[in-house]
């Protein structure tokens, strides 16, 4: 599809620079097309693809694995001894650790900022967990949710709440969850 569209902008392109020195007004609207047609494309995509434009969906209560967002994270640890932390490296999140499926993140002064879990066993506040289909996500959190696709990561769906500045996304794999993410904006 998009090469038919490519193909069909560079061919009025090319009438519209053969018949320019015969009627300017007919060349420039052939021109305008294809740089209309792109216009409108972009719009589109930045309208579907960003959650400045979905309404919110309320996240203040959010919890996944008893972890709260601004929670410290050295408390979290302290109340999880038989979880194994591991540092790890993040350029978002100068406290960053791995550990038993999770990755959580945290700021300069140690309050959680994100969290991420591939765990089977982990859980929203509205009960959905990794494996999960996406209708089960829409059903529970509802349709006011933007979709996207990350290089190398894949499909999501996501949840913007702006009042509590939280943000939830669900990474697809063939329709169902696999992976969980939860942050602040």
């Amino acid at each position: 599809m998009t090469i038919l569209v490519l193909f069909v902008c560079v061919i009025k392109v090319v009438i519209a620079i053969f018949i320019f020195k015969e009627n300017k007004k007919v060349s420039l609207l052939l021109l305008s097309i294809p740089f209309l047609l792109i216009l409108g494309i972009g719009a589109w995509l930045l309208f579907e693809r960003n959650y400045h434009f979905v309404k919110d969906t309320d996240l203040s209560i959010e919890i996944i694995r008893n972890i709260e967002l601004e929670k410290s994270l050295k408390e979290y640890i302290k109340e999880n001894p038989n979880t194994h932390f591991t540092k790890g490296e993040n350029v978002k999140y100068p406290n960053y650790v791995n550990g038993n499926d999770v990755s959580i993140g945290a700021d300069k002064s140690n309050k959680i900022k994100f969290f991420r879990t591939i765990s089977l066993l982990d859980e929203t506040s509205k009960h959905i967990k990794v494996s999960d289909s996406k209708d089960t996500v829409i059903n529970k959190y509802g349709e006011s949710y933007y979709e996207g696709r990350d290089m190398g990561m894949g499909e999501f769906i996501a949840y913007v709440d702006r009042d509590s500045k939280r943000y939830i996304r669900f990474w697809l794999n063939e329709g169902k969850v696999r992976e969980i993410e939860f942050m602040l904006i």
